[in-house]
């Protein structure tokens, strides 16, 4: 059997935590960045940067609906002035806001992303697993005893 390492956990609760949203519509901010909104009014946070790979700067008027993949994410407050908000304990103040952590143009696109994001464990593994059982083949030794090997890898 094998044992799931903190990163394949922490990978697979991202997976579980995030959500992938169809965005209906939305406004530009004075910042250029777009706050989203679904069909059943969810809002959240999408970079100008990931608006411009979708084609858009800021102020463009957007086609919807497109897609994306969000989580809740934290940030620092700034306080009147700019200046990062720091609490009473002097750590900076934070707060949790959805984020877009993806943006896609198309359901196809999305769908093509999730397939390959909850998959890939699975492909390298085949790719280790056949790699193996290519370099153990040339050692003469029975398909009991390769499948043994293979058993016992570290995949």
């Amino acid at each position: 059997m094998h044992s799931l390492t903190r990163s394949h956990l922490v990978k697979n609760c991202r997976i579980i935590m995030a959500q992938e949203l169809r965005v209906k519509s939305g406004v530009w901010s004075a910042k250029g960045n777009f706050t989203a909104k679904t069909a059943y009014g969810k809002s959240f946070f999408i970079h100008k940067n990931q608006m411009a790979e979708l084609g858009y700067a800021p102020n463009d008027t957007v086609k919807f609906p497109f897609y994306a993949v969000v989580e809740s994410t934290m940030i620092g407050q700034l306080n009147q002035d700019g200046e990062p908000l720091v609490g009473e304990d002097g750590k900076p103040v934070q707060v949790a806001r959805e984020s877009a952590l993806s943006v896609f143009a198309t359901l196809d696109e999305l769908q093509a992303c999730a397939i390959e994001e909850r998959t890939i464990g699975a492909d390298i593994n085949i790719a280790v697993q056949q790699h193996i059982r290519s370099k153990v083949s040339t050692a003469n030794l029975s398909d009991a005893a390769i499948d043994s090997i293979l058993s016992n890898s570290l995949v």
